[in-house]
C-alpha cells in the first residue's frame, strides 16, 4: 500500500510536469488548433521564400524592371517568412512544449516581435517598389494583391503582437501561483488565448495563398525574362545593322556630294580660266564697263562656290542627324523596346494568362528585323536616288555647261580678226552679253533638289516606320478598348 501510493505520487508529478505550455489539449481544444495553425503558417512561408529564394543571390538582368522588381519581391517575401515564420514556428513549438518555462517562451517571442518591428515599419518601400517595377498602365494586379496582403499582414502581426503582449503579462502575474490546468483555463477565461488562435487561423490560409502565389510568380518572372533575353538579342542586333546601315549610307552619299562638288568646281576654275585667257589677250585697257562686267563674273563665281559649300556643310550637318537619329536614338526600335517592357510586365504578372500578349511576344521578337528591312529598303532607295542624281549633275556641269562656256569664249575669238581701231568695240559689245547665271542656277539648282530636298525623305521613312511599329504594337493590338 506505501509502495502504490509512493508510486501515485511519482505518476501525479510527472504528469504535471510534462503539461504543454497552452496547457491539455483535450480540455483546451485552441492549443491543438493553435499547434495546427502555426505549423501551417511557419511552413507555408517557407515554401514562399524557397520560390523566390534564388532571385535573392542572382536576380534577372534582361532589364531594369525584372532586375529590381524581382530583388525587392524576393526580398520582401524572404524577410516577411522569415521573421513572421520564425514567430509562429516557435508558436507551434511551443504549444506542445512540456519542459520550457513559459517565461523563457516568452522572451524567445518578444525577441521574435522585437526582431519583426522594422519590417512592418518599412513594408510599404518594398510595395513601392513592386508597384514601379510591376505596374502597367493597363495592369497593376500584381501590386494591389501584395499591397493588401501587407496590409493583412501588418495589421495582423500588431495583433499577434499585442496577444503576446497580454499572455506574457498573464504568465508574468500567475506563475507559480497557479498550476497549467488553471493557468490555461485563466487564459482561456479571459479570451487570450481564443485571439491568440484567431490570428494564427486567419494567417494559415494567408500564408498558403502566398506560397502558391510566389511559385506562380517565379515561373511568370522566368517566362518574362527568357522572352526579354531573346528580344534585347534580336534589338541590339538590328540596332547594329542599323547603325552600319546609315553609316554606310553616308558613306555613299557623301561620295555622291563630293563628286558633284568636285564638278562644280573644275567648272568655276573652267570659267575663270577661260575668261583669264579671254582678258590676257585684250588689245588694251578695258573700259570700266568691261571691268565691271568681269568683276562681276568673278563675283558670280565665287558667290556659286560659296553656296555649294554651305549647302555641302548643311548636308554634313543632315549626316550628324541621320547617324544620331538611325543609328543611337532610332526612335522605331525604341518605340518597340518600350513595347517589350511592357510585354515583360504583363508576362511578369502572375495573376493570369493573357493569349493575346502571348501571342504578341512572338511577333514582337520579329519585329526590329522587319523594321531594319524596311530602313534598309528606305536607304537603298535614297542611296540610288542621289547617286543617279548626282552622276546627271557631273554630267550636265562637265558635258553641257562646261563646254558651253568654251564655246561662248570661243565665239568672242573674232572680235580679235578685226582691225586693231574696231576691236575694243567688238570685244566690249560680246562682254556686255556673257552671262553664265543660267548655267550657275542650273548647278544650285541640281545641288539643292537632289540633297536639300531629296534627303528629308528618310525622315519620312522614319515617320512611316514609326507608324508601322505602332500600328503593329501591343497596346494598339491587346489594350485598345481598355
Amino acid at each position: 500500500m506505501v509502495v502504490f501510493k509512493v508510486l501515485l505520487v511519482i505518476s501525479t508529478i510527472a504528469i504535471a510536469g510534462s503539461e504543454p505550455f497552452f496547457g491539455n489539449d483535450v480540455s483546451i481544444p485552441q492549443s491543438a488548433w493553435l499547434n495546427r495553425d502555426a505549423l501551417c503558417v511557419a511552413n507555408s512561408l517557407v515554401s514562399a521564400r524557397n520560390a523566390l529564394s534564388s532571385y535573392v543571390r542572382s536576380p534577372p538582368v534582361n532589364s531594369v524592371s525584372l532586375k529590381e522588381g524581382a530583388t525587392c519581391l524576393a526580398l520582401y517575401i524572404s524577410n516577411v517568412t522569415k521573421l513572421e515564420g520564425d514567430i509562429y514556428l516557435e508558436l507551434g513549438r511551443a504549444v506542445n512544449d512540456r519542459t520550457t518555462n513559459p517565461a523563457i517562451i516568452c522572451s524567445k517571442l518578444n525577441k521574435l516581435v522585437a526582431d519583426l518591428k522594422p519590417l512592418l515599419a518599412n513594408s510599404t518601400t518594398y510595395i513601392t517598389c513592386i508597384k514601379e517595377n510591376f505596374d502597367t498602365s493597363y495592369d497593376n494586379y500584381t501590386h494591389v494583391y501584395y499591397k493588401e496582403w501587407n496590409e493583412q499582414f501588418v495589421s495582423d502581426a500588431l495583433e499577434l503582437e499585442l496577444t503576446l503582449k497580454n499572455i506574457c503579462l498573464a504568465i508574468d502575474s500567475l506563475q507559480g501561483k497557479l498550476i497549467p490546468q488553471q493557468f490555461v483555463a485563466e487564459l482561456s477565461k479571459n479570451g487570450t488565448l481564443q485571439k491568440l488562435e484567431a490570428v494564427a487561423s486567419r494567417r494559415c490560409p494567408q500564408a498558403t495563398d502566398l506560397s502558391i502565389v510566389a511559385s506562380l510568380q517565379y515561373t511568370a518572372i522566368n517566362l518574362a525574362n527568357n522572352f526579354r533575353s531573346t528580344f534585347n538579342s534580336r534589338l541590339q542586333t538590328n540596332r547594329l545593322s542599323a547603325r552600319t546601315t546609315v553609316n554606310s549610307y553616308i558613306a555613299n552619299s557623301n561620295t555622291s556630294l563630293n563628286s558633284i562638288t568636285a564638278a562644280v568646281e573644275r567648272f568655276a576654275k573652267h570659267v575663270a580660266t577661260m575668261d583669264d585667257a579671254f582678258f590676257f589677250r585684250w588689245p588694251q585697257v578695258p573700259s570700266e564697263p568691261v571691268m565691271s562686267k568681269r568683276i562681276l563674273l568673278n563675283q558670280s563665281i565665287e558667290a556659286m562656290t560659296r553656296r555649294i559649300t554651305t549647302q555641302k556643310r548643311f548636308v554634313e550637318d543632315y549626316y550628324l542627324q541621320m547617324s544620331t537619329l538611325f543609328g543611337d536614338i532610332n526612335p522605331p526600335q525604341t518605340y518597340l523596346e518600350h513595347e517589350a517592357e511592357l510585354v515583360t510586365r504583363t508576362l511578369m504578372s502572375w495573376s493570369k494568362s493573357d493569349t493575346c500578349v502571348l501571342n504578341f511576344r512572338n511577333r514582337l521578337i520579329d519585329l526590329p528585323a522587319q523594321v531594319h528591312t524596311q530602313l534598309s529598303r528606305c536607304v537603298n532607295n535614297q542611296v540610288t536616288l542621289e547617286r543617279n542624281g548626282a552622276n546627271q549633275v557631273v554630267s550636265i556641269v562637265g558635258n553641257v555647261l562646261q563646254p558651253h562656256v568654251t564655246i561662248v569664249y570661243a565665239n568672242g575669238e573674232i572680235c580679235f580678226s578685226y582691225p586693231f581701231s574696231a576691236m575694243s568695240r567688238c570685244l566690249d559689245a560680246f562682254v556686255h552679253k556673257i552671262d553664265f547665271t543660267p548655267q550657275f542656277q542650273v548647278v544650285d539648282f541640281g545641288m539643292f533638289n537632289l540633297f536639300i530636298k531629296t534627303e528629308p525623305e528618310l525622315l519620312l521613312c522614319n515617320e512611316r516606320l514609326m507608324n508601322f511599329v505602332q500600328n503593329l504594337g501591343l497596346g494598339a493590338n491587346c489594350f485598345s478598348k481598355v
